[in-house]
């Protein structure tokens, strides 16, 4: 199921933009979600068929950081 909470809503878009225009530098959004795992249709509000074209970004490829950063990733792969 797409339950993305206001996301969801009519103006669910309107978020998407207040999220996108607040950061300062960038926004970084972690999740074990692919932009493929987003489902649409034509009943589905603008703000999920935005949410699923976000680039699904790309791997660093740089060694983790910190023990956090190992867990983290290894919680996500599960």
């Amino acid at each position: 199921m797409n339950r993305f909470g206001p996301i969801n809503s009519k103006q669910g878009y309107r978020r998407l933009n207040v999220l996108f225009t607040r950061g300062k530098h960038r926004v970084e959004v972690f999740t074990s979600m692919r932009p493929s795992d987003i489902r649409t249709d034509e009943k589905s509000q603008r703000g999920v068929h935005i949410l699923g074209r976000l680039d699904a970004g790309s791997a660093s490829g740089r060694e983790p950081d910190s023990d956090f950063e190992e867990l983290v990733r290894d919680r996500l792969k599960e």
